[in-house]
């Protein structure tokens, strides 16, 4: 009895609070005795409760560890044959890309591949109703978002794209690549052609087109060059992957040394696989390195990374060898998705800072100027993208290129920015180099005019004409001109100068009787100035040098002048190079002056800062107010084929995301379908629990 009054007493207070529909005991009368399923009615009505939280794990573990299909950041699909199944290309391909580029951080790759096909056996293959096979699903009937592919890299037979372009298997090829290309299309992806390479020691089954490798190599170019030519269109090219010639580069680099390349061991040979045909993995991450920066436009030599045991200095060589041969074709015999003049570049729109920016965060964009584009209030290379990604770019000035940067030319804002500057003019009031590493200014041909160069990037200097005042940073002329104008100037160097022994310091002199640095152009600089190349000085109509008058051309606190250096002056015309108030300068003087003793010193300490005058004396505002931080034979017989042995695989299940956006962007979908899909879930069995309650 005390044990049924205590359980009556737990019954009234239960139903008190919860109601007696919620009550969590169910009685049951046995005989004289009652009993309790305690639990059951508990466990009935609050197991939604359970479900909530298994609900919750799931969601949780779902989105830490399951891959959505449609994360991956890039997708690329291979089609091709035992040149592209051997050492897993497609692999190789994706270490690169996750490695070399911060915002893929996921690609997924695939690829079909069966031996010895060709062209026209693939599109059969994906065209055909009736076909089973897998590439009809990745570029027909596949509706998986994995399949929306970025870029889909073909390759044919070896020997084929060789052929005479009369020939029936070379048309058969060239048909087959341009129904491939518009199943590409219709999926809104690119095309590339894996340009290959010749047979070590040329082709015996087809000797008289194939004799050697350079030959064969040679055939194949063009073929390649024809097959994109006429499968492609100008509103949807195909692009080249040019790894044969890269392979011929390194061919090439041992033939200059007066060796033979085809001999065993050499960095040539050691391309191929025992049967002069099929590549090792040396071969194959050469490929992979050249359709690396086909793809992205970067450098594959940033990638401290190789399948196999490939000798760090060969990876080297090999990275080099890929990057050097496909911009050396750059705006030439190639054309690639990242290479645009300044009138077709997209401006990115989503940047910080705003303005005029030439950057991407996954490819990395080349932008071209070949004619006068007029002015920009300023322009950043390698910005900010979405609030957190940093992008890269570059900017290529050109013969008949011309570019005005009203205030600020600021190269590596946060990421990569470099200029190079072939020909063509540029004008703008301040160089700014930024954070970015590897950022910097390549002075090569062409005209540079700027007041300032400032910040941590590299200027070089081999070749052109710069009119500069000031600079911030160590400086290295190794050719070219300096010319402290226009008019009478003064360049001023806070850190060492140096001027090489192709450079040249161009001073004009136009009124020796005024103060130094206002009669003449004067170069400064305020620590070691070392001079090997040419001092040339020009005198102004009817000008010359008076008895007792001299000229500073240069002035340093130290003042190296090296063996070899030169003053190309006008006759008569002397030099000295003394001390002065803590300095030293080099100065000339006229031969009817007297000897260097009987000179007379200067009556006032000059100077060695920078001495702004006139308009230049007032400070130029920044930006927004402050500065930023910085030719074929033709054939006789039918040629014959060989087949590539290897087969088709299947492979990764990594997921993708959508294309990106403009030019030079990718970028990824939010990743919320599994989360999407459980709380549904819950939702529903949570309205059962409601309904059956």
């Amino acid at each position: 009895m005390e044990l049924q009054s205590t359980v009556g007493k737990i019954r009234s207070e239960t139903e008190r609070r919860w109601g007696p529909e919620a009550s969590i005991f169910r009685w049951e009368k046995v005989g004289t005795m009652e009993r309790k399923n305690v639990f059951q009615q508990w466990l009935f009505r609050f197991k939604f409760v359970g479900l909530a939280v298994l609900g919750f794990w799931l969601v949780w573990f779902g989105l830490l560890w399951s891959k959505p299909s449609n994360a991956a950041d890039v997708r690329l699909l291979f089609v091709g044959n035992s040149y592209t199944y051997g050492n897993n290309l497609n692999d190789i391909m994706k270490q690169l890309m996750e490695r070399g580029v911060a915002s893929f951080q996921d690609v997924y790759t695939q690829r079909y591949a069966p031996g010895g096909y060709r062209f026209p056996q693939h599109y059969k293959d994906a065209s055909d109703p009736n076909s089973t096979a897998q590439l009809r699903q990745f570029l027909v009937t596949g509706q998986d978002p994995l399949y929306k592919w970025d870029f889909v890299i073909f390759q044919d037979q070896s020997q084929v794209p060789g052929f005479p372009q009369n020939n029936s298997y070379w048309l058969d090829s060239r048909n087959g690549l341009k129904g491939l290309h518009q199943l590409v299309q219709q999926k809104g992806g690119q095309s590339v052609l894996l340009m290959t390479w010749g047979r070590r020691k040329g082709d015996s089954q087809n000797a008289q087109m194939f004799p050697n490798f350079k030959a064969m190599q040679s055939r194949l170019r063009s073929g390649y060059k024809a097959y994109a030519a006429q499968a492609g269109t100008s509103q949807a090219p195909i692009y080249i992957a040019p790894a044969g010639l890269a392979w011929e580069r390194v061919y090439d680099d041992i033939a200059a040394q007066q060796q033979d390349p085809t001999a065993d061991n050499t960095r040539f040979s050691v391309l191929y696989e025992g049967d002069g045909s099929h590549p090792s993995v040396q071969g194959s991450f050469l490929a992979a390195c050249v359709l690396y920066t086909t793809l992205t436009g970067r450098d594959p030599s940033t990638i401290a990374w190789s399948p196999g045991n490939i000798p760090n200095a060969e990876r080297s060589y090999y990275q080099s060898v890929a990057f050097d041969t496909v911009m050396k074709g750059v705006f030439g015999e190639f054309q690639y998705p990242w290479a645009l003049d300044w009138a077709d570049y997209t401006w990115p729109q989503n940047t910080a800072p705003t303005g005029k920016a030439i950057s991407g965060v996954g490819m990395m964009p080349l932008v071209r100027v070949q004619k006068d584009v007029g002015s920009v209030p300023e322009l950043w290379l390698g910005v900010t993208h979405d609030g957190n990604k940093v992008g890269d770019g570059r900017l290529w000035i050109t013969a008949g290129g011309k570019l005005v940067v009203q205030t600020l030319l600021h190269v590596g804002f946060e990421g990569t920015g470099q200029v190079e500057h072939r020909d063509g003019a540029v004008e703008t009031k301040k160089i700014l180099f930024g954070k970015g590493a590897n950022s910097n200014y390549k002075l090569l041909g062409g005209t540079l005019q700027t007041e300032t160069i400032e910040g941590n990037g590299v200027f070089s200097m081999t070749g052109g004409t710069l009119v500069l005042q000031n600079a911030k940073s160590t400086f290295v002329q190794a050719g070219g001109t300096l010319s402290p104008g226009p008019g009478v100037a003064r360049t001023f160097f806070e850190q060492d100068y140096t001027l090489e022994a192709k450079g040249t310091i161009a001073i004009e002199v136009a009124d020796p009787t005024k103060a130094e640095g206002k009669g003449a152009d004067l170069v400064q600089a305020n620590a070691t100035m070392s001079i090997a190349g040419t001092i040339k000085v020009a005198f102004g109509s009817g000008v010359q040098l008076s008895q007792g008058q001299t000229v500073v051309l240069l002035r340093a606190k130290t003042l190296d002048l090296k063996d070899g250096w030169k003053l190309d002056a006008p006759t008569g015309v002397l030099w000295r190079k003394r001390d002065d108030f803590g300095t030293q300068v080099l100065e000339i003087y006229s031969e009817q002056a007297g000897t260097p003793e009987t000179m007379a010193e200067p009556t006032a300490e000059p100077t060695v800062g920078p001495e702004p005058s006139g308009d230049d004396a007032a400070t130029q505002p920044e930006p927004n107010g402050a500065e930023p931080t910085i030719p074929e034979p033709s054939s006789g017989t039918e040629p014959s084929t060989t087949t590539e042995s290897g087969s088709d695989s299947a492979s990764n299940t990594e997921g993708p995301a959508n294309p990106g956006q403009g030019c030079c962007q990718i970028q990824s979908t939010p990743r919320n379908f599994w989360l999407i899909l459980l709380l549904a879930l819950g939702f529903l069995l949570w309205r059962k629990q409601r309904l059956f309650s």
